[in-house]
């Protein structure tokens, strides 16, 4: 079989944009296709060269809100797409192209739609009754099954079906520029989504007219319509929308904004097939261009201008996982602001001491050596270790399962995935412990009700069962599976919502703050979320992260089995109990010894000095034996600070008295799981002057882990750190290595090394 060299096929295989199934089956076709191997070779030399240049150029940014606004209309209605659709459908590839990175820091709102018609979900036997979904009126109404004996809070559930005022207040009276900007790429995308181009180009057009927020902004208009005028066969029109947004990229005197004019004029004598896959790979640089723009990194400070650093502690570990996927999968590198360190450090266990019994309900430590990136820095390493929890002792559980079983979790990573995770968990449940399963697609309903864990058969039935199909509508699921938890409520007990999803909200609660706001309000409750990520893009990956954030829980994703058994089997206890809440650091830097410092990771963990003894100020938990580990680089006073002119005036004196010879001092707040009062806790720290190969094998493995990550960062502060380092600490420095995490670790380090060619 011949391949055509204007297959949009070749062009998304060449930017990682497939499947693992449709890739392996083009890749077949390809070994008999010598000149189709060819023409994908230039598509990857072409990318691999706007990669590079682009990572030695520094970008201009939109802000915050210019960036939200620009992304709510780019990708309305665009983002159910599945990996294979993108490649074939035009409207779906900007979505996956050029919208994902810059969601992640735009307050975005998911797109709405309104639930209509008769929607049922089967679940079998009698104990798993039929539930009969209707929507009326703007309402969804979920009968509560008839033999189940319901009681008055949850006998007909109503929801409002996308009532987004009545959850955010009425909407302003006369929009912003921004806003009717939006409103105009929202209405023209619509258009384009339903064939009618002609609308979405005038829609297109006036959005030019009206003047976009930025050059960032009419980049996307431009680009937008060029897409409907190559999708009209209107060439030469589409070739003048790309020269113009060409004009609007960054440094566009640069050798990579030359590379792509030629491309276009090229492109432009071949005809629509071949723009059309020139539009591919110009929107795969934009897409680029907006991931590492905007990738926040947490600077040097110094010291003696604020001596404070305050955090919240973080126990997610998607983002780990969502890096070995980019690596295995797609054959690339994660996208930067795919990339928190802090997940990738927090991924593997740590040998600390555990706490001594009857007090704080961790322990902390803190180990000073070398840092092996800057031989002139320090490098601090906090650890926390959470008292652990053995099954038999593990509190009772009230367990709601909330599960997305629309029609974009039909692939082999998702629903399928997920049944097999369930399994596992059922497999860990006791006589105590209560599950229910609350699924939501096209409507929600509540298809197994609490059952103990002694009856797997009708849990596992229940399980079996499940199946894909419709769209999503994740926010009235959320409310009926909270309503399930809490008529189940366990005093002293474990009560948690476990969401599983792709992150693909389309209906139901669209708006994104919204959404935050109501998992935020179910917590304060005492009933819990935790979130198991499936095959998702980098743009529901943000969402899942601050839904556990607000609901007191922890973020996973869910890749391989040998994922979900860590998850759901080997760190059960310390997923589903949480042992103390509303954890806060704070360090108080000695200005007499450190001229500045930089926490690693933790981005959007940073609090205001301030925040640390507020109570009311929400932070992160510690599950049942989870380690915490957290990295400062420290500049000692009288090493050279990059970037920083020698100071005219002295230093400050040092302290006098014990503490003259501390670095810093370490404070931790917390509170119970169900306390509203924080307690304290203080340790001062001294640097014993240790170089790097005297620290402990935790230690030096903590620091590969970080080193690793500020490279796939193109992180500015990642010193002399390569990955052929980074490999020779990790595998010098095993430690305990239970499960092969470790060796594991080793081996994606390698795999970087040879997607980026080293």
């Amino acid at each position: 079989m011949t391949i055509d060299p204007d297959d949009p096929l070749l062009t998304a295989l060449a930017l990682g944009e497939l499947d693992e199934a449709e890739r392996a089956r083009l890749e077949a076709e390809l070994a008999a296709d010598p000149g189709a191997r060819a023409e994908l070779e230039q598509l990857r030399e072409l990318a691999a060269q706007l990669e590079d240049e682009f990572a030695a150029e520094p970008t201009p940014t939109l802000t915050a809100d210019q960036r939200g606004a620009v992304l709510q209309a780019a990708l309305a209605g665009e983002a159910r797409g599945r990996a294979s659709d993108r490649a074939r459908s035009p409207w779906k590839m900007w979505a996956a192209a050029a919208g994902v990175g810059l969601l992640l820091y735009g307050g975005h709102s998911l797109s709405q739609q309104h639930l209509s018609g008769h929607d049922e979900v089967s679940a079998g036997p009698p104990e798993l009754a039929a539930v009969h979904v209707t929507t009326t009126g703007g309402e969804l109404s979920l009968p509560y099954p008839s033999d189940a004996g319901a009681p008055d809070d949850l006998a007909g559930v109503v929801l409002p079906a996308t009532n987004d005022r009545a959850l955010t207040g009425p909407a302003p009276a006369e929009p912003t520029h921004d806003v009717q900007w939006k409103e105009l790429l929202t209405k023209a995308g619509e258009a384009a989504q339903d064939g009618r181009l002609d609308e979405a180009i005038a829609g297109y057009t006036r959005a030019v007219e009206l003047g976009a927020p930025g050059e960032e902004g009419a980049l996307y208009a431009f680009t937008l319509r060029g897409k409907a005028h190559l999708e009209q066969g209107n060439v030469d029109k589409a070739a003048e929308d790309y020269r113009r947004a060409l004009e609007l990229l960054p440094n566009r005197d640069s050798e990579k904004t030359r590379e792509l004019t030629a491309g276009l004029i090229a492109a432009r004598t071949r005809g629509p097939e071949a723009l059309g896959r020139y539009r591919l790979v110009l929107e795969d640089y934009v897409r680029r261009s907006a991931d590492a723009e905007g990738v926040p990194v947490n600077p040097f400070v110094q010291a003696a201008k604020q001596a404070l650093s305050t955090f919240s502690i973080d126990v997610d570990t998607a983002a780990y996982a969502g890096m070995r996927r980019s690596l295995r999968e797609q054959h690339a590198w994660p996208a930067p602001a795919a990339v928190r360190i802090e997940e990738l450090i927090n991924y593997f266990d740590y040998d600390y001491a555990p706490p001594a019994p009857g007090g704080h309900p961790f322990a902390a430590h803190v180990e000073v050596a070398g840092c092996p990136w800057n031989t002139d820095h320090r490098l601090v390493r906090i650890g926390l270790k959470g008292y652990e929890v053995q099954a038999a002792e593990r509190p009772a559980s009230n367990l709601v399962f909330l599960l997305d079983v629309s029609g974009s979790m039909s692939a082999e990573t998702k629903l399928p995935l997920l049944k097999q995770a369930l399994r596992m968990l059922v497999s860990q449940l006791t006589p105590r412990d209560r599950v229910a399963i609350v699924v939501y697609a096209g409507a929600s309903g509540l298809v197994l009700d609490s059952t103990p864990g002694d009856r797997p058969e009708a849990i596992l039935t229940a399980i079996e069962r499940l199946n894909s199909g419709g769209s999503t509508n994740g926010g009235a699921g959320i409310e009926l599976a909270y309503a399930v938890a809490s008529r189940n409520y366990l005093e002293g007990g474990i009560n948690r919502v476990i969401l599983a999803t792709d992150g693909d909200f389309n209906v139901g609660v669209t708006q994104h703050d919204a959404l935050l706001e109501l998992i935020e309000r179910k917590a304060k409750s005492k009933v819990f979320l935790s979130v198991l990520g499936l095959g998702m893009r980098d743009a529901a990956d943000r969402t899942m992260e601050q839904l556990a954030d607000r609901g007191n829980g922890v973020y996973s994703y869910l890749d391989t089995v040998r994922e979900a058994k860590k998850v759901l089997v080997d760190e059960i206890s310390g997923t589903l109990f949480t042992i103390a809440k509303d954890v806060k650091l704070q360090l108080e830097f000695n200005p007499a010894r450190v001229a500045s410092y930089r926490l690693i990771g933790y981005e959007n963990r940073v609090l205001a000095a301030k925040d640390f003894n507020d109570d009311t100020k929400d932070a992160g938990e510690i599950g049942a034996g989870h380690t915490v580990t957290a990295l400062y680089e420290v500049v000692p006073v009288g090493a050279e600070q990059e970037g920083v002119d020698p100071l005219r005036y002295p230093q400050p004196v040092a302290p006098q008295g014990p503490q003259s010879g501390e670095l810093l001092f370490l404070k931790l707040r917390y509170k119970q799981p169900e306390g509203d009062t924080s307690q304290l806790m203080e340790l001062p720290v001294v640097d014993a002057g240790r170089s790097f190969d005297q620290a402990s094998q935790d230690f030096r493995f903590a620091a590969a882990v970080a080193a690793y990550g500020m490279i796939l960062r193109h992180s500015p502060h990642k010193g002399t750190a390569t990955l052929a380092q980074v490999q020779a600490i990790a595998q010098e420095n095993p430690g305990l290595d239970r499960h092969g995490y470790r060796a594991e670790f080793v081996e994606l380090v390698a795999l970087a090394r040879k997607v980026a060619g080293q």
